[in-house]
């Protein structure tokens, strides 16, 4: 479990120290990417350009949501999970673990920590990541991956 939450609050925190905040970069649409040239069909029923594939999340998954309950599940875990990294609640966080052997500590990610959900679930059998969008102080806020397991027919947070 503290493991999953030190790798999330990881990857705001390379996430803040590897962009560029430059003034130039920024005019030109910072970490924007750019699209050039293009394979898509030129013509309603032309198959011989590329084909599109499904826009990714942070986590690069283009899966299948799942059944409509299992995401659900997912999804309130993931809510609860980000309720309780914004208030610092450990114990709740522990109850989420997959693992109460392994639990979480107030070290563990730093009490400024803010998140929240904004993606839909990517369930792929027992296991599913959702994107959370995570800000610690006043840092610009970052879209990582959360995963989730899904054990003993629940969904829980991974060690």
């Amino acid at each position: 479990m503290a493991a999953v939450v030190v790798l999330v609050v990881a990857g705001v925190v390379v996430y803040l120290l590897t962009r560029d905040d430059s003034p130039e970069n920024a005019a030109e649409g910072g970490d924007v990417p750019t699209i050039t040239g293009s394979a898509a069909p030129t013509t309603p029923g032309d198959t011989t350009g590329a084909s599109v594939a499904p826009p990714a999340t942070a986590t690069g998954a283009t899966g299948a949501p799942g059944t409509p309950a299992e995401a659900d599940a997912a999804g309130t875990v993931a809510e609860q999970a980000a309720a309780a990294i914004s208030t610092a609640d450990i114990d709740a966080l522990n109850k989420m673990s997959c693992d109460p052997s392994n639990p979480a500590t107030e070290e563990t990610f730093p009490a400024d920590a803010r998140a929240k959900v904004v993606g839909e679930p990517k369930i792929n059998g027992d296991t599913a990541t959702i994107d959370l969008e995570l800000t610690i102080a006043n840092s610009e806020p970052a879209v990582v991956p959360m995963p989730l397991t899904k054990k003993d027919g629940r969904w829980c947070i991974p060690s």
